[in-house]
């Protein structure tokens, strides 16, 4: 074979090498790649699990005694249900402790809601202290049949309350949206509607 020949075929050897290689060394970058985000994913739900149950024991410890879901059933801003929910417990507040309410700081309902599905399918899932005396009543104010102060308050609402439940159970559930970088707005406290000095 000529001298030109050769060198193509020397060449052409090279060059096929060469990609050879090359595909080799990136296969493993690849593979070192996938490893170090399958790693990062793995150390990043470790995390989100921890911080999801260290915030259910906390609320577990709160003396919550009931479960509250709230569902809108249409279209809501966050805001608009987040006042929604304070018109709704100025209602209970008013109906359990009586007109002057906003005296009695001690007797008001304490509770804590975490908003999920904001975009799509809005509602919210709350813990609430209630005083043993006033247990009944406040029932009554959330029938089962989904009438009373709620769908007074959100025509198209409904409801799901349940008492006497685990309550760090019902808060490892109500947190499952819940990360360290979620919108502060998606939690309320009830007193965030207690006027100030109360």
């Amino acid at each position: 074979p000529s001298y030109f020949s050769l060198s193509l075929r020397v060449f052409i050897l090279i060059l096929l090498n060469t990609v050879y290689l090359y595909t080799v060394a990136s296969h493993d970058l690849i593979n070192k790649s996938m490893s170090n985000v399958r790693e990062h994913i793995g150390f990043e739900h470790v995390v989100l699990q921890r911080y999801r149950s260290d915030l259910a024991a906390w609320l577990g410890r709160m003396d919550f005694n009931v479960g509250l879901t709230l569902n809108f059933n249409q279209p809501s801003s966050l805001s608009h249900a987040r006042k929604k929910v304070g018109d709704l417990f100025f209602r209970v507040d008013r109906k359990l402790i009586g007109a002057r309410f906003h005296r009695k700081p001690k007797l008001r309902t304490a509770g804590v809601f975490f908003f999920e599905h904001v975009d799509t399918n809005i509602h919210c899932h709350g813990l609430i202290r209630v005083r043993d005396e006033a247990m009944h009543a406040f029932k009554e104010l959330f029938p089962d049949d989904d009438c009373g102060l709620w769908s007074n308050v959100c025509s198209s609402g409904s409801h799901h309350i349940s008492a006497g439940a685990d309550m760090e159970t019902a808060a490892y559930y109500i947190t499952k949206e819940q990360k360290p970088w979620t919108d502060p707005a998606t939690t309320l406290w009830l007193d965030e509607f207690h006027s100030p000095g109360q």
